[in-house]
């Protein structure tokens, strides 16, 4: 993750080493990242410092990933097919 303003990298996160990043979108709040990857599912990780938080598994590659901004649930697509929700 870079700074927008210098370029300077912030921090790297470390989990989805070993896997293709296919996804991310910031949680409404700013303070999660969420990952979609091709074989790991979506990883949740804080926005702040890098840390994993959650590794939540999906059914195939996720494609993609969005917040709702009102409930904060996280939904994310996937080459499997299904489309899938998680609550905070």
């Amino acid at each position: 993750v870079y700074d927008s303003g210098s370029g300077s990298q912030l921090f790297v996160i470390n989990d989805a080493s070993g896997t293709s990043v296919l996804a991310a979108a910031w949680s409404p709040a700013g303070d999660r990242i969420a990952v979609g990857t091709a074989d790991v599912g979506v990883l949740l990780v804080d926005a702040f410092s890098g840390a994993l938080l959650d590794n939540l598994p999906a059914a195939g590659a996720v494609t993609g990933v969005a917040w709702d901004a009102t409930n904060g649930q996280l939904a994310a697509s996937t080459d499997a097919g299904p489309i899938e929700v998680w609550a905070p």
